[in-house]
């Protein structure tokens, strides 16, 4: 299986509102059935990114840093 074979099965992406909700339940699964060390290594890396976000956004001007905020906020803070 190619890696974008992987995706699309593990995304399994139909472009309606409904995927979004299934989403979260697939990576959950997905990660289950992973060996534990590879499960810790996605958790980390996953920490990594959303640390690193931060950093950047606090390098940012603050008008731009607010409006992405606002921007990433509008997207996700509903979900």
């Amino acid at each position: 299986m190619t890696g974008r074979g992987l995706v699309a099965a593990l995304l399994a992406d139909t472009g309606d509102e409904e995927w979004l909700g299934r989403v979260p339940g697939r990576l959950d699964a997905f990660l289950a059935a992973l060996p534990v060390p590879v499960r810790a290594a996605v958790t980390t890396v996953d920490a990594y990114a959303f640390l690193d976000i931060w950093r950047r956004l606090a390098r940012l001007a603050p008008e731009a840093s607010w409006t992405l905020r606002g921007t990433a906020h509008a997207e996700v803070g509903d979900r």
